[in-house]
C-alpha cells in the first residue's frame, strides 16, 4: 500500500506537513458558516456579532455602505467606520495572542 500526500493530509491534518497540504477549500467558510449581519440589524447587534468572531482566522472582510447622496447625516458612514474599527481591534487582539 502506498501512502500518498492525500492520505497524509487526511490522517495527520494538524502536523506540519498536513498543514502545508491544506487547500483553500479546507480553510474557507461556506454557506451558513459565513458570519453575516442582516441589513435590518441594529448597530448594537452588529457589533456583538463582530466581537464574537475571535475564534475565526479572519484575513479580510467586506463592508457595504449606502451611497453618500442617500446618507445626508453621514450616519451610515459613521457606522461603517465603527465596524472597521472593531475589525482592527480583532486584528490587534490576534497579534497579542501570537
Amino acid at each position: 500500500m502506498i501512502f500518498s500526500k492525500k492520505d497524509f493530509k487526511k490522517y495527520h491534518p494538524s502536523g506540519s506537513l498536513g498543514a502545508k497540504l491544506k487547500t483553500v477549500e479546507d480553510l474557507m467558510l461556506t454557506k451558513d458558516k459565513i458570519p453575516f449581519i442582516n441589513e435590518n440589524s441594529n448597530m448594537d447587534k452588529a457589533l456583538k456579532i463582530i466581537r464574537g468572531l475571535t475564534e475565526l482566522n479572519i484575513i479580510g472582510f467586506d463592508l457595504v455602505e449606502v451611497s453618500p447622496q442617500y446618507d445626508h447625516a453621514e450616519i451610515t458612514a459613521l457606522a461603517g467606520a465603527t465596524i472597521i474599527l472593531e475589525y482592527l481591534y480583532l486584528l490587534g487582539n490576534k497579534r497579542k495572542t501570537i
